[in-house]
């Protein structure tokens, strides 16, 4: 497995310079030479998660839902569930206006692996620490450590998520 990192310390101006490079230094040539190879989808798959945290971290709710197909599933650490890009977008949209949400600060910075099962599937987790979340009623949610797991298929030639589910590790005030 790969294992790859956030860093969302770095300007927003440098991601997307970074970002901007590899699609204009995209080939689609299909010689042996440039054929994909399980690093080079394992790095395009971690393009399409820096999209979703960059999203995240600019509260871009387009941005953060481009990466889902249209028939995607997605469940969120409370039980929310969506189906759909544009219902994904929609909840992030409220996700992204809530002072609750925003209260929230990451933690160190977040980490996941990729693996690709098959030339067109692979499946990646994500996990990030937020500290200072709050519920609705106002109180602080304890920290959160947040896991998330993707399975995404390649259309086009492009890496699409088909589903997502979040989840926070138990908290035990007692351990």
């Amino acid at each position: 497995m790969s294992t790859f990192k956030f860093y969302p310390a770095i300007g927003v101006a440098l991601i997307v310079t970074i970002l901007a490079s590899f699609v204009a230094c995209k080939d689609n040539s299909t010689s042996v030479e440039n054929k994909p190879t399980k690093e080079t989808e394992k790095e395009a798959v971690g393009k399409v998660l820096g999209i979703m945290a960059e999203g995240f971290a600019k509260r871009d709710a387009e941005m953060a839902s481009s990466i889902y197909s249209s028939e995607a599933q997605w469940l969120n650490a409370f039980g929310d569930w969506r189906e759909g890009q544009e219902a994904i977008q929609e909840k992030l949209k409220k996700l992204f206006s809530s002072s609750e949400f925003n209260s929230g600060e990451m933690v160190g910075e977040p980490t996941g692996k990729v693996r690709i099962l098959k030339p067109d599937v692979a499946v990646a987790w994500t996990y990030q620490e937020i500290k200072g979340q709050k519920y609705p009623n106002g109180d602080e949610v304890p920290l959160r450590k947040n896991h998330s797991l993707l399975l995404l298929l390649k259309k086009d030639s492009e890496w699409i998520v088909e589903a997502q589910i979040f989840m926070d590790e138990n908290y035990n005030p007692n351990k």
